[in-house]
């Protein structure tokens, strides 16, 4: 048989197939090394495809080559398409792959639960082209392979999931991604697992009206074009309805890793004052405390200072810088001619009160033309040795002609110039309950002056009576008033009354410790009211010994003497302006502890809404606490009398019974009343001990209906443990077309804010820690909350929680 010449073309048959043709033909065919090929399995057998000048096939089984990979130059992305589908591709850039002595039949192959499912020849220059898996896969494992069978293993390279809306809107899609309405009655957060299998999710379009589509819908999410969905508005909560934790949690991120706030402690003290740092005004600044060995946290001659933000621009944790350049002095000092009287080099503390500091400008005498304007003030404290001390701190700036000194002062040895000579607490004590007031009535001639200041009781540095040392019937209550309208200032008093005698009967104050204690949140009038709820009483009579539940009303007046009944100021001919302070046993109804608190020590007192004492925790005979009570004062105030039968608490119901995430009892924690936490009132807590463990974690307590939408974005990532090195950037766009949402992310454990939803463009960057958002089950899950809530006297406009659209991209190897 002969072969026509036009035989030998028929090019598209594999040419090992055509050889085996030839032969059963009988024909005489070519010399097979003259093949052109591809790889080694388009030559005949005892063949293999190699570069002999062109890829043609030579004699032999085919030679392992030399392969390395550079698995850095390898990725694979994971990302949804506007046709509806999500799809995985893999590609590697020049240079991913070197082999000699040539890349002839050398592949890259993905393989899943052990089976081939893609491969991609690689390219003269070491690269790999874009190639697809038949499923949208993440951590699949990556081979370089010659025809030879020898391959190399490509470990660690780097893969991007992209999660988004995009496609969400086409009909039959297989984009994952679920969106949830999920307005809620109180603040309450809670796990997203658990939440997300109680709430139905959008539904695929909803009308479009002024550029919002409502109800949500995919719709408004699927593209970034102006159309924006807006959720359903919450529910108004009710005067006596269920209230809500939420834990306010910052995600550190790239380019503020101070988000992360101080280090867990215990003692740390906290004030609602507003300070500045580089990036703006904070709310509350926090100083000192104990770390997790009973060190005093923050060591050094310029100890941090720690300011907080719950509310928007900015948010989170930052610290206030102190100047540290141009000093001769341990304390900071822009000017190295300061000569500052330090009595102390190192004013590190733990269980400090602190308070408001505000500005005094001094004009007669020595200090003539001297002007203070401290930002706060500390006063006590355990120093890192380990004792306790009575002097006061002030942080802040004394001007002095045209120099302007910052840094931290020393206010008891600068006693003169403040006004009054060497001001110090009337014993060294630490841990004190302390109340920050602004208008604290000090006697002037025959009137009377307010005072910004501090109201202190308790602490470990008081001493019962019988003992040595013993200063309780003198030390017990005392206050520090700042700096007012003239001297004296900076001066520190007793509000000691015989009521807080250790021999005092039952049902007096007494000597006791682990009292709660705050501020009135009824500022107005001519004094200043604290309130103070239970605490151990010990070392007076017999059978006063025994933890309380009383409450107590302490009210600091300024009278005019040598008149009857004393008169407020001021005062006529004859009479002189006095203090008077006065502590009342508020009438309490119920019976504990299921109709009023037990007896308890170590609690913390705060009010919410107004005139409304919350009460939270602390440890009864039974053991540690997190229950929360409420007592409504406002009958109280007007007429003065009680109710009939007493103040009535309630113990809140917190929403819902199942499922929500709140505080686990703690100890030597700080609770703050607040009125601008989500534009509404709240309390806040700081701090404290879980068990034996502290902790930095920041609460928020209030009844607020809360908008939301909470979103779950599968990622594909089936292990998370083999994920290594991964980074988290989101987008979001059209949160705030209105009014201020914030993006949060579900780290397994706490709902973080990753930034302010108002932002357009990359608003998050996580840093190393990324992966902890995806959870066991392959999602992360994300929410949009609105900062504008409803409240039990308010139900605002327009406050939806709202979104254009969102990019989530996560990197990792």
């Amino acid at each position: 048989m002969s072969c026509s010449k036009d035989y030998w073309v028929l090019r598209t048959l594999q040419l090992a197939c055509l050889a085996a043709a030839l032969a059963a033909a009988g024909c005489k065919g070519p010399d097979p090394s003259g093949f052109s090929c591809s790889s080694s399995q388009e030559c005949p057998s005892d063949y293999h495809c190699d570069l002999a000048g062109s890829l043609k096939c030579v004699s032999g089984a085919p030679v392992p080559k030399t392969i390395t990979a550079d698995a850095s130059k390898f990725l694979l992305v994971r990302q949804p398409g506007t046709d509806g589908t999500v799809r995985s591709t893999i590609s590697a850039s020049p240079g991913a792959l070197t082999s000699s002595p040539d890349f002839v039949g050398v592949r890259v192959i993905a393989s899943k639960a052990s089976q081939d499912v893609a491969s991609a020849p690689v390219q003269s220059n070491g690269s790999v082209p874009v190639f697809q898996l038949p499923q949208a896969d993440t951590q699949v494992s990556l081979r370089a392979q010659d025809d030879s069978g020898h391959q190399v293993p490509i470990t660690g390279y780097h893969e991007r999931v992209v999660v988004s809306f995009t496609g969400k809107d086409v009909a039959g899609n297989t984009n994952p991604i679920a969106a949830y309405d999920a307005a809620t009655g109180t603040n309450a957060l809670f796990d997203p697992a658990v939440w997300t299998a109680g709430l139905t999710e959008i539904p695929a379009s909803s009308p479009l009206v002024n550029g919002f589509v409502t109800p949500a819908a995919y719709n408004g999410l699927a593209a970034i074009d102006g159309i924006s969905v807006a959720t359903a508005f919450a529910p108004q909560p009710t005067a006596n309805g269920p209230i809500g934790w939420e834990r306010i949690s910052f995600a550190p991120n790239a380019t503020d890793p101070t988000f992360s706030g101080p280090s867990p402690r215990t003692d740390m003290a906290v004030g609602q004052i507003s300070i500045g740092a580089p990036s703006g005004f904070y709310q509350f600044v926090a100083y000192g405390g104990l770390d997790s060995t009973g060190a005093v946290a923050d060591p050094g001659s310029t100890p941090t200072i720690w300011a907080f933000n719950p509310n928007q621009n900015p948010i989170g944790w930052t610290t206030v810088p102190t100047v540290t350049s141009n000093t001769t002095s341990p304390f900071p000092s822009n000017f190295a001619s300061n000569g500052l009287p330090i009595t102390s080099p190192n004013i590190s503390r733990a269980g400090v009160a602190l308070g408001f500091g505000n500005s005094f400008n001094c004009t007669t005498g020595a200090c003539s033309g001297t002007n203070y304007n401290f930002s706060f003030f500390v006063a006590g404290g355990l120093k890192p040795d380990g004792t306790k001390t009575n002097n006061v701190f002030a942080y802040g700036t004394k001007t002095q002609g045209s120099n302007i000194f910052l840094g931290w002062w020393d206010a008891t040895a600068e006693g003169t110039n403040l006004g009054a000579s060497n001001p110090r607490l009337l014993a060294a004590n630490s841990r004190m309950a302390t109340a920050q007031l602004f208008n604290i009535p000090v006697p002037s001639g025959t009137n009377q002056i307010f005072y910004s200041g501090i109201v202190m009781v308790g602490g470990d540095g008081i001493i019962p009576a019988g003992q040595t040392g013993a200063n309780n019937d003198t030390a017990a209550c005392q206050y520090l008033t700042t700096f007012g309208g003239a001297n004296p200032t900076f001066q520190v008093n007793s509000c000691t009354t015989p009521e807080w005698a250790t021999a005092a009967a039952a049902g007096q104050i007494g000597f006791r410790t682990g009292q709660a204690f705050t501020a009135t949140d009824n500022a107005g009038g001519d004094n200043a009211v604290v309130y103070m709820f239970g605490g151990s009483r010990s070392a007076g009579p017999a059978g006063t010994t025994a933890l309380q539940n009383d409450l107590w009303k302490g009210t600091i007046s300024v009278v005019c003497t040598v008149v009857t009944p004393p008169a407020t100021p001021p005062c006529a001919a004859g009479a002189v302006a006095a203090t008077q302070i006065t502590w009342q046993l508020l009438p309490t109804a119920g019976t504990a502890p299921t109709t009023k608190p037990s007896a308890r020590s170590g609690a913390v007192i705060a009010f919410n809404e107004s005139h409304k004492l919350v009460l939270y925790g602390g440890t009864d005979g039974t053991g540690a606490q997190n229950d929360v009570w409420e007592l409504d004062l406002s009958p109280g105030t007007t007429p003065p009398a009680p109710p009939l039968g007493g103040f009535v608490w309630r113990k809140l119901t917190l929403e819902p019974t199942a499922g929500a995430i709140g505080p686990p009892a703690r100890t030597k924690t700080q609770m703050l009343g607040s009125l601008s936490y989500a534009n509404a009132s709240a309390t806040m807590v700081f701090g404290g001990t879980v068990g034996t463990t502290p902790t930095n974690e920041v609460w928020a307590l209030s009844r607020q209906g809360t908008p939301r939408l909470l979103i779950k974005a599968p990622t594909g990532i089936s292990s998370r443990s083999t994920a290594t090195n991964g980074t988290l950037s989101v987008t979001a766009v059209g949160t705030s077309i209105f009014f201020l949402n914030e993006l949060y992310g579900w780290d397994g454990t706490v709902w973080q804010v990753l930034g302010q939803g108002s932002q357009s463009g990359n608003i998050f960057g996580a840093p190393g820690n990324a992966l902890s958002y995806v959870q066991a089950d392959g999602n992360m899950y994300l929410m949009v909350m609105s900062r504008v809530r409803s409240t039990v006297s308010s139900v605002p406009s327009n406050f939806s929680a709202q979104l254009d659209g969102l990019e989530a991209a996560l990197d990792f190897q």
